[in-house]
C-alpha cells in the first residue's frame, strides 16, 4: 500500500557553540491519503520541528522520509503550510496574497487565477478580494491563508497551530470551517495542536509525543458513531469526553502496578487527576497576563518576585478559584479510580462491590455521600472567593 507520507526512524537534533539539542529519535510512521493527523505532546518536545522536516524546510540527520512513494527532498512541491499566524501581507490585497505563492512558484496563469477567484468565492471571501488584511476578522483572515495554501493544490496539508493566535470562540468556529474545508477537499492532513479538544475534534489518529528528545508515546485512533460530524458536531457527541478523558483515567493501572494496592495510591491518583488539569488551565492563564504591566514592575526597579506577587498572582486569582471548583470534581473522581481499582475500602470499593453483588442502597449512600462532600467543598471555595472580594473592595 502506497502512503501519502511516511518517516521511517527519523532523528534531527539542533547543533550550536554549547553542544547537541536532540529534538527527535526514532520517529516512525505513516499517512493514509485524506487522513487527517494530529501531533499532540509537551511545549518544545519538537512538533514544529517535525513539520519542518516533512516541508523539506530542515534535513533528518538519520531516518528517511517518503512522500507519495518519493523520497524527501525531492517531492516537497506537493506540501502546503499554514503557520501559526496568517502571515498576509498589509501592503497586498487579500486576493494578492491569495496570489503569492503561485507568483513565487511562476505558477501564475489565467486558470491559477480563475481558481483562486472560485475558492474565495467558494468560502465566502470574494466580497473581500480588494480589501486589505486589517480590513477582515481573524476568522476570515485565517480563511484567506487557507485558500493561499489550497490554491497551489498540495497534496499534503501541514497545519502549525494555525488557530493559536485566535480567541476561544473564534477559534471554535474557524478550526470548525478549516476542518471542513480540508474534509471537503479530500486533503492528506497534519495539525500540531497543544489543545488535545482541538485533536479531537478534527483528527482521525492523534500521535501523542514525548519530552525531547520525542518519540511517538502513544497512538490514538478517533472515531465517532457518525463519521460525518463536523468538528464542532464533534465536541458535543457522547464519544468526545471519552477520549478526552481517557489520559486521566488511563493514570490509574499504572499507579497500582508503581505502588501498590494501598492508601497512597489513592491519595496520588485523586492528586494526579486534579493536578494534571490545573496545571494545563494555570499555565494558560499565566502566559497571558499582560507584558506591560510586568514591564512596569521592572521600571520601577521591581525584580521577579515583585512581578510574580504584584502583577502574575493577582491577574490570575480569578482562575485560580474558578480551577479549585472545577477540581473538587476531578479529584473526587481521581480518589473513587483509586479505590475501584487499588482499595478495600471507601467509598469507591463501596460503588463497584455494591454493583457486583445488586446492593443498591449501597450505591445510592455512595453517590449521596459524593454529593454531599462536593457540595461543601464548593461551598467552602465560594466562602474563599467571597472574603476575597471583599478584601478587594476595601483595598
Amino acid at each position: 500500500m502506497q502512503y501519502a507520507l511516511e518517516l521511517k526512524n527519523v532523528h534531527y537534533a539542533y547543533h550550536t557553540l554549547e553542544g547537541e539539542t536532540y529534538a527527535l529519535k526514532d520517529i516512525t510512521f505513516s499517512v493514509r491519503e485524506g487522513e487527517f493527523i494530529a501531533l499532540v505532546g509537551p511545549s518544545g518536545c519538537g512538533k514544529s520541528t517535525l513539520l519542518h522536516l516533512i516541508a523539506g524546510l530542515l534535513t533528518p540527520e538519520k531516518g528517511l522520509i517518503k512522500i507519495n512513494g518519493s523520497y524527501h527532498p525531492d517531492n516537497t512541491s506537493g506540501i502546503g503550510y499554514m503557520l501559526q499566524k496568517d502571515e498576509l501581507l498589509e501592503w497586498r490585497t487579500i486576493y494578492q496574497n491569495v496570489l503569492l505563492g503561485l507568483e513565487i512558484q511562476h505558477a501564475l496563469t489565467a486558470r491559477s487565477r480563475a481558481l483562486a477567484r472560485a475558492l474565495l468565492t467558494q468560502y465566502g471571501l470574494n466580497a473581500f478580494a480588494n480589501a486589505k488584511p486589517s480590513e477582515l476578522s481573524g476568522g476570515m483572515r485565517q480563511r484567506a491563508a487557507l485558500i493561499r495554501t489550497l490554491v497551489l493544490k498540495p497534496d499534503i496539508m501541514l497545519l502549525d497551530e494555525p488557530f493559536s493566535a485566535l480567541d476561544y470562540q473564534t477559534r471554535l468556529n474557524v478550526s470548525d470551517d478549516i476542518g471542513q474545508i480540508i474534509k471537503k477537499e479530500k486533503k492528506t492532513a497534519i495539525l500540531v495542536t497543544h489543545d488535545l479538544a482541538e485533536a479531537i475534534s478534527l483528527a482521525d489518529r492523534i500521535l501523542v509525543l514525548t519530552s525531547r528528545p520525542a518519540t511517538i508515546g502513544q497512538t490514538v485512533n478517533v472515531s465517532f458513531s457518525d463519521p460525518g460530524l463536523s468538528p464542532l458536531a464533534r465536541r458535543n457527541a457522547p464519544e468526545f469526553k471519552t477520549y478526552f478523558n481517557l489520559p486521566k483515567s488511563a493514570l490509574a493501572p499504572l499507579l497500582i502496578v508503581w505502588l501498590g494496592a494501598n492508601r497512597t495510591t489513592i491519595i496520588i491518583a485523586g492528586m494526579s487527576v486534579a493536578i494534571f488539569g490545573s496545571i494545563l488551565n494555570l499555565y494558560s492563564e499565566f502566559s497571558e497576563v499582560d507584558p506591560d504591566k510586568i514591564m512596569l514592575i521592572y521600571t520601577l526597579h521591581g525584580n521577579r518576585l515583585h512581578a510574580l506577587s504584584k502583577v502574575v498572582i493577582p491577574s490570575c486569582i480569578p482562575a485560580i478559584i474558578s480551577t479549585m471548583k472545577v477540581n473538587i470534581g476531578l479529584c473526587l473522581v481521581g480518589v473513587i479510580i483509586g479505590e475501584f481499582i487499588g482499595g478495600r475500602e471507601g467509598l469507591g470499593y463501596m460503588i463497584i462491590y455494591g454493583s457486583q453483588v445488586f446492593k443498591l442502597d449501597w450505591l445510592l449512600m455512595s453517590i449521596c455521600i459524593l454529593c454531599v462532600i462536593a457540595m461543601l467543598l464548593y461551598a467552602l471555595i465560594g466562602l474563599i472567593e467571597k472574603w476575597y472580594l471583599c478584601r478587594c473592595k476595601i483595598s
